[in-house]
């Protein structure tokens, strides 16, 4: 039972910004200074975000904005903190990727698959 696992499961922060799970800690997107970093949470932004407006289609229309909004919130975050941080390829890069996030119907299945697909050619993880 997922919900009994999670419950068992104890997250505490360790730092600001530090999400603590164990002995490992991950960077957030308010924390991020390092484009492997910062492309990891691209592609876990993307996924988790992406995979609500796909399931709120079906019933629960009214959370899309609100998703669509921490998307592109978080996406800006990263652009901001990859730019901070000196690393303007990047930020360039996942600036393509918001560009499609606010400017294409994000509820279509294949404006989802292109932005994936965009990560996909961008992200030098996926490679």
């Amino acid at each position: 039972n997922f919900a009994h696992t999670f419950s068992l499961t104890v997250y505490y922060f360790k730092g600001i910004g530090k999400v603590q799970l164990g002995e490992y800690a991950m960077t957030t997107v308010r924390t991020c200074t390092e484009p492997k970093d910062a492309w990891g949470l691209v592609s876990h932004v993307l996924g988790n975000k992406l995979l609500v407006i796909s399931a709120s289609l079906s019933g629960a229309e009214e959370s899309i904005p609100r998703v669509h909004a921490e998307l592109v919130g978080d996406l800006h975050i990263l652009i901001h903190r990859m730019n901070m941080h000196n690393h303007p390829d990047d930020a360039s890069k996942i600036q393509q990727i918001l560009d499609m996030v606010v400017s294409l119907d994000v509820t279509k299945r294949e404006v989802r698959d292109a932005i994936y697909d965009k990560n996909n050619e961008l992200n030098p993880s996926t490679r």
